[in-house]
């Protein structure tokens, strides 16, 4: 086995490291500008969706609270009330998002270009911190770069995690902190190690994403394990570095207790505190594992798909693991872990997930186990970063062999896929398009054959880190692009419009609060944050449980009484209480949105003659019940039963 002498390779505790982050950081974001410049240019936005109707919402709220001086606890404008600190995805805490909280321009366009830059930046922190992962298991600064850009850019990273925020602020912490770890196992008596490490986590958790979290620790406590074992095999001493990394976790608790402790109330009252099987069990039908080849042959996004290349590379690591012995056990960790998370991001289907949702703490708490994809990306980018290394480090005879061998999966998923899926229109390509992709697989596969064959060291680095962000680019760099400025993405629809200027002509006296409104599905659930609508839903996939029970086969006039509703926001051509028709406004779906304004509004505030103990379900059969006058009584709990012997009080 030869070393190239052009081979560079650099310990990450040497004093380049820092700078070579620093480089590493403005390729990244270099590249993530490259990816998405129609957004810079001002051509195009990301598209509707949750980054537009959630995440833009609760950003424009949380600079306008704050810039008046509050402390965002409390939304008025979604659910009929909000515990708007409580709920994670808020991110009131996380250090990026507040940093994008000062980006100057008060509009709403101006919000949404904030958070569409700081989606690109955490693209770049995402390649950042794989680079430096496999560079400081490998010594490689190339096999660095070409896991980072793999993972960075990958069918995951760049499909809807930027749309849906929060995934994509907490999966980029989780190369962060393996390298963190490893520092910490290494050498425990360094504290930027376990310092680190807390700080590392601790803003993984405040990013918002509990599913994403989740996933990231058990990544997280599997690599740990893998580490102390190794450690346990070379005889190393063990008791430091787990007292740092204990040391690190309580650090990590005390930073994340302001969020953590609303937070898990609020999921403890909340709809989700356990999902059933069924439920939680949704994940990727087997043949969307297709799109390891053909991305979005089968879907609009393709998390599946980390290029043609870095799939090859990825396969190059395995093939060379009779090779390569010191670096055996990090490969097979990798490869297990992209193996099991796909397993399981098959959901039920795959078998694994039950398992997991039966036995594991925190499993039971979340949908959309398609997610997992996140953990596959990421372990073939860590492999594809070591198949540049066994390539830097075969001699020019078997790295053409393996090479062309590796070629060979291509071919023969072309093959396939035309036989048995293309040819019997079980895909969403046209066949022109399939024989435009089958070309460009051959293609890439070619160049990599040859690429992989002819050059060595830092060219084959430099060749490798071009060839995958071009195939990336190429495949997937239109998939969230949507033409329009961000002025125009934000607009709020003509009916929204109307509500806030009938708002503004009637604004309510003697200081009550004004009517609230009730969307019926007609316009997206969090445009009360955007318009300042006191409204009874919203996006949020956290409410509160009590609440939730209006809406299951409850009479409606009687929720809006309940609530105070004095505008509806409906499809009915009529509706069943005295009310005044405002106006019609043509929806996309050929239905209008008419808008209704109740000529009976409910004070949100009543003096009651008289008060009933009840618990919640006869409250709610109670309310239900028309002979119940809201006006002349209160439900309310029933008295504490108080029991005690000198040992305190159980209600």
């Amino acid at each position: 086995m030869t070393h190239p002498r052009n081979l560079t390779s650099t310990s990450k505790h040497s004093p380049r490291a820092p700078a070579l982050a620093r480089y590493a950081f403005l390729l990244y974001a270099s590249l993530a500008a490259l990816f998405h410049l129609p957004i810079l240019l001002g051509l195009a936005t990301f598209p509707s969706g949750d980054l537009t109707h959630h995440f833009l919402a609760v950003s424009a709220l949380l600079r306008d609270e704050l810039a008046q001086g509050r402390l965002p606890l409390w939304n008025p404008y979604a659910y009929g009330g909000h515990p708007l600190l409580a709920d994670p995805q808020t991110a009131l805490f996380y250090p990026l998002a507040d940093l994008f909280l000062l980006w100057p321009g008060t509009s709403l366009a101006s919000r949404l270009t904030a958070l569409e830059l700081e989606a690109l930046l955490h693209l770049a922190l995402a390649g950042l911190g794989v680079a430096l992962l496999v560079q400081g298991l490998t010594r490689s600064r190339w096999a660095g770069l070409v896991a980072g850009v793999t993972f960075a850019f990958s069918g995951y990273l760049t499909g809807y995690p930027p749309l849906q925020l929060a995934i994509l602020r907490t999966a980029v912490w989780l190369p962060f902190l393996m390298a963190l770890t490893r520092t910490t196992l290494d050498h425990p008596r360094r504290p930027q190690g376990w310092m680190g490490l807390a700080l590392a986590g601790a803003v993984a958790f405040l990013a918002g994403h509990g599913q994403t979290f989740l996933h990231l620790a058990t990544a997280l406590l599997a690599w740990t394990l893998f580490l102390l074992a190794r450690r346990w095999q070379r005889g190393s001493a063990l008791l430091p570095g787990l007292a740092k990394l204990g040391l690190a976790v309580l650090f990590a608790l005390g930073l994340v207790a302001a969020q953590l402790w609303p937070s898990w109330e609020f999921l403890r009252l909340s709809v989700r505190p356990s999902l059933d099987l069924a439920t939680a069990g949704t994940g990727f039908p087997l043949q969307d594992a297709w799109q390891l080849l053909f991305p979005r042959a089968l879907t609009h996004f393709a998390p599946q798909y980390v290029s043609i290349p870095g799939l090859g590379l990825a396969l190059l690591a395995l093939l060379t693991l009779p090779l390569d012995r010191r670096d055996r056990a990090p490969r097979l960790f990798f490869l297990g872990l992209a193996l099991v998370a796909f397993w399981l991001s098959l959901g039920n289907e795959g078998g694994l997930f039950p398992l997991f949702h039966r036995w594991l703490p925190g499993w039971n708490l979340f949908r959309q186990q398609e997610r997992l994809a996140y953990l596959t990306s990421f372990g073939l980018s860590v492999l594809a970063g070591y198949g540049l290394l066994s390539a830097q480090r075969l001699a020019t005879p078997q790295r053409r062999r393996l090479a062309l061998l590796v070629l060979l999966g291509p071919l023969g998923g072309v093959a396939a896929f035309g036989l048995f899926w293309q040819m019997p229109g079980r895909t969403q390509l046209s066949d022109a398009a399939f024989l435009a992709r089958a070309a460009f697989v051959l293609l890439v596969g070619g160049s990599f054959a040859g690429l992989v064959g002819r050059l060595q060291g830092r060219a084959l680095g430099v060749a490798m880190t071009a060839l995958i962000f071009l195939d990336l680019a190429y495949s997937l760099a239109g998939i969230n692009l949507a033409p329009g400025s961000p002025a125009d993405r934000v607009a709020l629809p003509p009916e929204v419009q109307a509500l806030q200027a009938q708002l503004r002509a009637q604004p309510p006296t003697d200081g009550a609060p004004p009517p609230r409104a009730y969307n019926e599905h007609r316009v997206f659930g969090d445009y009360g944050m955007l318009a300042r609508v006191e409204d009874l839903w919203g996006e949020s996939p956290l409410r509160l449980a009590r609440y939730d029970a209006l809406f299951q086969e409850f009479p409606l006039h009687r929720l809006w009484q309940l609530t105070g509703v004095g505008y509806v926001l409906t499809w009915r051509g009529e509706l069943f209480l005295p009310a005044t028709r405002l106006g019609d406004f043509p929806g996309p779906d050929g239905n209008a949105t008419v808008l209704y304004r109740l000529q009976d509004v409910a004070p949100r505030v009543r003096f009651v003659a008289a008060t009933r103990a009840v618990d919640d379900a006869q409250a709610l059969a109670l309310l239900a019940d028309d002979a119940l006058d809201l006006a002349c009584t209160a439900l309310v709990p029933p008295p504490l039963s108080i029991r005690g012997e000198g040992r305190g009080w159980r209600a």
